[in-house]
């Protein structure tokens, strides 16, 4: 390994052929191999976007792995993602290119390093006060309470160059103490997420959990939802679906049901039934209230109203042409904002930028 003293500064001014850029993706799953939810979807619309445009990726999915690509020289910056809340991933492999001065970033796929429970609403526990059901919490924007579980964490994120997916979590993590956070939004591949042919006598309705039967992923919510749409098909998917299956569950179903009680800060299957046009109907929560146009791509009801959001389901089934047109929208508004060419344009403008030390806190570092 190379001496600590001179390290980043020669990764920094190391300048690639063809302005190439070695990333290292730090994250629970190798995920060109692994498919399990929107976090690790973004991870592989990155990476392929990235190698497409020459640029080399590595997954790194433990600290040793880390630890040797390091001493191998094999990567320009390191970007970690949620799998710091998972042993294998830890602390130790951040401070370890914190000491060594080599370039790194966060994307922040929820809330773990201010949340003890990660914005989700769940039930009263005795007196465990990490578990607030539906107690309010001003800071929180009525999310499930203002808790950092690991102050550690907190310190290392506190000044880091941290990427946001949605307006919605950037503010809430600024509010919450992060002062280097950046915007860039989530992409969705629209070649593979497209529309089939409209059907007007349509009456699927879809509810999908990666999950399983998750109270936080608004299975309770659902379960009070269906018998309110007496009309309705009813279409689950509950557990892991092959990626490639998803486009084809989606175009296939008139409407979407997204009643997650998370303060979820993308809401990867949203973007994903848009995609195909169908319209959704979805918790005004986190993210969704930043990528769902109310009225125009879906409609956004409060997490606790199981009525209204039954009203909106019926509403769709009744009218078919509202129905057509809302997913013409939902499907323009996604072709219009989440391309993946776009979001990967500005991963690598932001990683330039790190590995120039433009992005770190209070000052610029010049290369």
């Amino acid at each position: 390994m190379r001496d600590s003293s001179t390290h980043g500064v020669m990764w920094r001014l190391c300048v690639r052929k063809g302005g190439i850029v070695r990333v290292v993706l730090v994250t629970q799953y190798d995920c060109d191999i692994v498919e399990c939810g929107g976090a690790e979807t973004y991870l592989r619309n990155l990476a392929t976007g990235l190698r497409k445009r020459g640029h080399e990726v590595t997954f790194a999915t433990s600290n040793a792995a880390v630890s040797e690509l390091i001493s191998d020289g094999g990567g320009d910056i390191f970007h970690f993602h949620t799998a710091m809340a998972y042993p294998d991933v830890s602390e130790q492999s951040v401070m370890l290119v914190k000491t060594l001065a080599i370039p790194y970033c966060f994307t922040l796929h929820d809330y773990w390093p201010i949340c003890v429970n990660r914005m989700m609403v769940m039930p009263k526990q005795g007196n465990n006060p990490h578990i607030c059901g539906d107690t309010l919490c001003e800071s929180c924007n009525n999310q499930c309470g203002f808790y950092i579980p690991n102050p550690y964490w907190f310190q290392l994120l506190r000044f880091a160059p941290c990427i946001c997916q949605t307006q919605s979590s950037q503010d809430m993590f600024s509010r919450h103490g992060l002062m280097n956070t950046h915007l860039i939004t989530n992409a969705i591949d629209a070649e593979a997420f497209a529309p089939g042919e409209f059907d007007a006598d349509n009456k699927r309705v879809l509810f999908i959990s990666a999950h399983g039967q998750m109270p936080w992923k608004g299975w309770n919510q659902w379960e009070r939802i269906k018998p309110l749409i007496p009309e309705a098909e009813i279409v689950e998917v509950i557990g892991g679906v092959p990626y490639a299956d998803m486009p084809e569950v989606y175009r296939n179903a008139a409407v979407f049901v997204f009643c997650s009680m998370y303060h979820e800060t993308t809401g990867m299957a949203a973007l994903e039934s848009m995609a195909c046009g169908t319209p959704i109907v979805a918790n005004a929560v986190g993210g969704l209230r930043n990528n769902v146009i109310d009225g125009e791509t879906g409609f956004l009801v409060d997490r606790n109203d199981a009525q209204s959001a039954a009203n909106r389901v019926n509403e769709l089934l009744s009218n078919p042409e509202k129905r057509r047109q809302m997913g013409l929208n939902a499907r323009q508004h996604i072709l219009d904002n989440f391309k993946i060419d776009v979001m990967v344009d500005r991963q690598i403008e932001f990683y330039e930028r790190t590995i120039r030390g433009e992005t770190v806190y209070g000052q610029k570092v010049s290369a």
